[in-house]
């Protein structure tokens, strides 16, 4: 008896989802790709890869992101809520940081220089 014959390949390729519901993967991967690129846009460039505050943010973009995409008992408007409060509370905290040194050194950290270069000239 071949192993490969008792596997049940559907189950392990679309788990418990359709085959149409590969069309729906495609819908809602390119509309969340889209609002990725959005979000992003109105975060910054600053944010995108500075500090462990900005790597969080990134993090908990992606993974609301990728559970829309392909969950299907995830809606596209409580992933998008979630951009729209994780991108509130960064702006929030960001004005913080730049108002009030402690704030970025709670989240920051202290910047430390393993290397100093000296003057060329």
């Amino acid at each position: 008896m071949n192993i490969f014959l008792t596997i049940n390949w559907q189950s392990i390729l679309l788990g418990e989802e359709s085959l149409s519901f590969l069309l729906q993967v495609v819908i809602r991967s390119t509309m969340m790709f889209f609002f990725v690129l959005i979000s992003l846009r109105m975060i910054g460039k600053r944010a995108v890869m500075q500090g462990v505050f900005e790597v969080a943010l990134i993090i908990a973009l992606g993974s609301a992101a990728g559970d829309a995409m392909f969950c299907s008992k995830v809606g596209l408007l409580p992933a998008i809520l979630v951009f729209a409060v994780i991108i509130c509370i960064y702006k929030i905290i960001n004005h913080f940081m730049a108002k009030y040194s402690f704030f970025e050194r709670v989240l920051q950290g202290k910047l430390v220089h393993l290397i100093e270069m000296a003057p060329l000239f």
